[in-house]
């Protein structure tokens, strides 16, 4: 994760890097894939992750962008 705004002590806010920042977001999200089907495997929603994600700005990272609109609406069809 890049520039991941979050909570920091002392009632502040913060960007953050890395994948400690962008694992929750992930897990999020296949949380609320996971409530509208419960069905889902971790090899599908991985799939679907990656199918509508985005190439990275840099194209140095392994991974993509995930797209939160695109993955449900992809896991809808």
């Amino acid at each position: 994760g890049v520039q991941i705004y979050s909570t920091f002590p002392g009632n502040e806010y913060r960007t953050f890097n890395g994948t400690s920042m962008a694992t929750p977001y992930v897990a999020g999200l296949v949380a609320v894939m996971k409530s509208l089907r419960p069905e889902l495997t971790a090899k599908e929603a991985f799939s679907i992750l990656h199918d509508t994600g985005l190439p990275t700005k840099s194209g140095k990272e392994t991974g993509r962008l995930i797209n939160p609109g695109a993955a449900v609406k992809k896991l809808m069809d």
